[in-house]
């Protein structure tokens, strides 16, 4: 599905064609639903030019992230899933939208506390709604190794236990 070759942004227009032989665009209806989480699908739909799909996709308020796509096609009120696959909308900046992950603002939020203890500017500070103070700058520093893997920054290493 050429939905995959397209790059995506949050409120952008696309337009782009499906050649479907088993599925014309003079029989069939092509639709796609991208959905983020839990949140309400997008619904992108096609128009037919002959034989083939013409789908037009208006991203306006489309959130950034990984969406988990399908794409159906109808005919005579008979539905059939044809592909699915995940596609990623990227953070429009134009529109100020922060296109960091949401591990990687985590990890930049928790080094900021760290390098605000450690400075010692504050006596205690709350991430994630769990406040540190100068004493617990371990804890906060493990939970800057967590997030720095989850943000795919470092890799995880593996714990070698001593053979006795």
């Amino acid at each position: 599905m050429n939905i995959e070759l397209e790059i995506l942004y949050s409120g952008d227009s696309l337009d782009w064609t499906e050649n479907l032989p088993l599925y014309p665009a003079s029989e069939y209806e092509l639709k796609y639903y991208l959905i983020l989480q839990t949140n309400t699908p997008i619904v992108i739909s096609s128009t037919a030019e002959g034989d083939i799909h013409r789908v037009t996709a208006d991203l306006t308020g489309a959130l950034p992230g990984e969406y988990t796509y399908q794409a159906k096609v109808t005919k005579n009120g008979k539905t059939t899933t044809i592909a699915q696959g995940t596609v990623e909308i990227l953070a429009n900046i134009a529109i100020g939208q922060d296109p960091r992950s949401y591990w990687k603002k985590v990890y930049d939020n928790l080094q900021a506390a760290y390098a605000r203890l450690s400075s010692r500017d504050v006596t205690e500070i709350t991430v994630m709604n769990r406040t540190y103070k100068y004493k617990d700058m371990h804890a906060l520093a493990a939970q800057i190794r967590i997030a720095e893997v989850k943000a795919g920054i470092k890799k995880r290493t593996p714990r070698i236990l001593e053979s006795y």
